[in-house]
Order: structure tokens, then C-alpha cells, then sequence
């Protein structure tokens, strides 16, 4: 069986904690982007572009499970660079804590990429907002999320 096809089938199974409504998803991203625009916000001190990919569906993260392998979680991405992903959570998650993600190639398959919670900011009831620093760069013209935002 094909990598891709074992992700798709993992992907389906996968845990999506956030169980929000598409209506709900797009409240909460016109909430984020008021908060910004009120703070003045416009990305200083940022190492590196970022490119908004909310409208890109779902994000496939891997956690290391308790007894090895991996537990998979179903992601909503908000914005991804060369060294990082932005995405809603419905769970806390701990600075520090290492993943993987799995990232779908626009020429087809996927490829794995490990990175490190670097923040987790609550929004709303059970919606964390978090930031993972990947600890490889990545192309972004060679991966589906950059191109859906």
C-alpha cells in the first residue's frame, strides 16, 4: 500500500478535536483577524512570510503515542512558512511537545516533517490557537496547503 493511500486512511480516522461548524471555523478566523487589525499587527519581527491557508481544508498531524506509533489529529491550518504552521487546535498543547506533520505535495504523495510546538494561545471554549516551528524547511511551492489560501 501506498504512503499516500496509508495517510488518506489514517486522515479519515483521524481525531478532530475541534468539531466546529464551517460557519463557526469562519467566525473564529474573522475574530483572529479583527484582533490583529485592532492591535495594529502587520507581522513585525517575523523570521520568515508567512502564507494565509484557511481555506485549506485540514492539516494532518502526528503525535507520538504512548505506546509508540502515533496518534493522528485532524488540524485546521491558519497560515504556514518555510519554517512553520500556524493551525486550530480543540486541545491544549505544550511548548515543546514534538510532531510530525504529513504534507501533501501538489505533484502527488506526501512528506513528513518534524516540528516543535513553540506556542498555544486559548481563543474560545475549546479552541487553541498553535504555532509549531517545523525543524526542517520546507518548499513552499511544492506543497497543496501554500497554494489553497
Amino acid at each position: 500500500m501506498s504512503t499516500l493511500t496509508e495517510h488518506k486512511k489514517k486522515q479519515a480516522a483521524a481525531l478532530d478535536t475541534l468539531r466546529l461548524t464551517e460557519a463557526e471555523f469562519q467566525q473564529i478566523i474573522c475574530d483572529i483577524d479583527v484582533a490583529a487589525a485592532l492591535r495594529g499587527e502587520v507581522d513585525h519581527g517575523r523570521r520568515n512570510d508567512r502564507i494565509e491557508c484557511h481555506g485549506a481544508g485540514y492539516l494532518t498531524g502526528l503525535l507520538p503515542g504512548e505506546r509508540g506509533g502515533f496518534k493522528v489529529l485532524r488540524l485546521r491550518p491558519l497560515d504556514v512558512s518555510v519554517r512553520g504552521v500556524g493551525f486550530l487546535n480543540g486541545r491544549y498543547m505544550y511548548p515543546d511537545t514534538r510532531m510530525m506533520f504529513v504534507l501533501e505535495r501538489v505533484s502527488g504523495g506526501g512528506v513528513r516533517v518534524p516540528g516543535v510546538v513553540r506556542h498555544c494561545t486559548h481563543l474560545t471554549r475549546h479552541v487553541h490557537r498553535i504555532g509549531v516551528e517545523f525543524l526542517e524547511t520546507v518548499k513552499l511551492d511544492e506543497l497543496k496547503l501554500a497554494r489553497r489560501g
